[in-house]
């Protein structure tokens, strides 16, 4: 099967297609998501609670002439990942079950230091990881009525909540603390101060996203909860607070001009990995406003973003096929305004790489349809934009070379056995480039024999300074 031949000047470009049907962009979304955990590291951005800055960061911007914020700089989507692999969590879940054991047969001795390193190399691998460490410290110290020990363990528990069934964690940490308000120990007094002021708190935000859902007007107490989750330093509770005023400009007919911007300042109150529930649904909010506004570039930005976040929170293996249908929504209109290939260019720039689909996720039935190779072709094109412009700059102007590229298809849709078609070039820079990116490529799966595709690329010298 051969899949026509194309030019290549500079970059290769390509267009997302499909039609634009926007969901209701001002809906706030369910906090309590069955999504997975996010690896992370947690409480790195903990700051004084009267840190100016701090202040600043839970406080929404001031109303401004012109409402429709500018495009903000491109930058990476989410914080880094921790280098954590799938062994590392294995071997991390290993130790913890066995140090289970040990507080469960009252074997202190071994349990407390265990925990301490348990609780160090859970802060390399995620907030859930963590919540599991300060868990099992609790119940430690509540064996051995240690309260001072119950009560820091179950701060630090409430301050590593999320991405996650946020107020189920925080529930239990709270009720740790009230076990300490109810013992004979002059912790209880804190204990007590602090289990009651996150509860009120807590209950009025829900009460806020709940009032929401129901089109009513936010509750009176949401300033207080605010003030209280500033002066904890608490960024996730109060990112939560920014989206529910946001998602109530939205419903707004005087405010709703700059729930836009509201809901950009919501994603940005907490950058801890931890948030990434919260910065997601701000982010998707926004940038459907800012489509149905008229802003294409904007949206795509937004929503791009967004996927990014979604895609750091795979494992390693999926990250590259995490594609929503809200990027190609948005895709589709800004290639539709600027030219194909727009909306990649800014996957690029904001992204720093390409996010893809999974077509193998699909059955194709016996054998690839013309149609179907050509749109896995299309849509992968950009991921051999390097290789084929290094290729460019080796060249000298105005000279220009043909490729005939050869591929296998496999019938769980992966590729493999890449070969240019000329024997001389097989092993030049530009095969082996391919050869490391073809790989990466999936096609449907199919019933039938392996399929074999072609497909020509000609390349243009760059034209080079003097």
């Amino acid at each position: 099967m051969r899949a026509g031949s194309l030019l290549l000047l500079s970059v290769w470009a390509c267009a997302c297609a499909s039609q634009q049907r926007l969901p209701p962009g001002n809906e706030l979304e369910n906090a309590e998501s069955g999504e997975g955990a996010e690896p992370s590291t947690v409480g790195q951005s903990k700051m004084p609670s009267q840190s100016a800055e701090l202040a600043r960061a839970f406080d929404p911007p001031p109303p401004t002439e012109k409402q429709k914020p500018a495009a903000a700089p491109s930058a990476p989507a989410a914080p880094v990942e921790p280098d954590a692999t799938a062994q590392e969590r294995a071997d991390f879940q290993t130790r913890l079950d066995e140090t289970k054991r040990q507080v469960a047969r009252q074997d202190f001795e071994t349990a407390g230091p265990a925990l301490d390193v348990l609780e160090h190399d859970a802060e390399k691998l995620g907030p859930v990881e963590l919540q599991a460490v300060l868990e099992l410290e609790v119940k430690l110290n509540l064996a051995q009525k240690e309260w001072r020990g119950v009560r820091k363990a179950a701060e630090r528990w409430l301050e590593a909540c999320g991405p996650d069934r946020i107020d189920a964690c925080r529930g239990k940490a709270i009720a740790a603390l009230n076990k300490v308000a109810y013992a004979k120990s002059p912790e209880a007094e804190k204990a007590k101060a602090r289990a009651t002021a996150a509860k009120t708190a807590d209950r009025c935000v829900i009460d806020a996203e709940n009032a929401l859902r129901a089109h009513a007007g936010l509750p009176g107490c949401l300033e207080a909860a605010a003030a209280h989750y500033r002066g904890q330093s608490d960024r996730l509770m109060g990112a939560r607070v920014a989206l529910a005023k946001a998602a109530a400009a939205a419903h707004d007919d005087k405010k709703k001009e700059r729930a836009s911007e509201l809901y950009q300042f919501a994603a940005r109150v907490c950058d801890e990995p931890r948030c990434a529930q919260v910065k997601r649904r701000a982010l998707k909010a926004a940038g459907w406003l800012e489509l149905q506004t008229g802003d294409p570039a904007t949206a795509a930005r937004l929503m791009i973003e967004e996927m990014g976040i979604g895609a750091e929170r795979l494992p390693a293996e999926k990250k590259r096929y995490a594609r929503t249908t809200e990027v190609d929504k948005v895709c589709a209109a800004l290639d539709s305004r600027d030219g194909a290939g727009a909306c990649r260019k800014l996957e690029k720039q904001v992204l720093g790489d390409y996010i893809f689909k999974d077509f193998s996720a699909q059955k194709a039935g016996v054998g690839l349809g013309a149609d179907t190779v050509r749109t896995v072709n299309e849509h992968y094109n950009v991921s051999l934009q390097e290789c084929l412009a290094a290729e460019a700059a080796r060249l000298v102007p105005p000279a220009y070379e043909t490729y005939q590229v050869q591929w296998m298809v496999h019938n769980d849709g992966r590729v493999d056995d890449v070969h240019m078609a000329r024997k001389d070039q097989d092993e030049t820079e530009l095969a082996l480039c391919l050869r490391r990116v073809f790989p990466l490529w999936r096609y449907p799966r199919y019933d039938g024999e392996a399929q074999h595709i072609e497909q020509s690329f000609t390349v243009s010298a760059h034209q080079r300074g003097r």
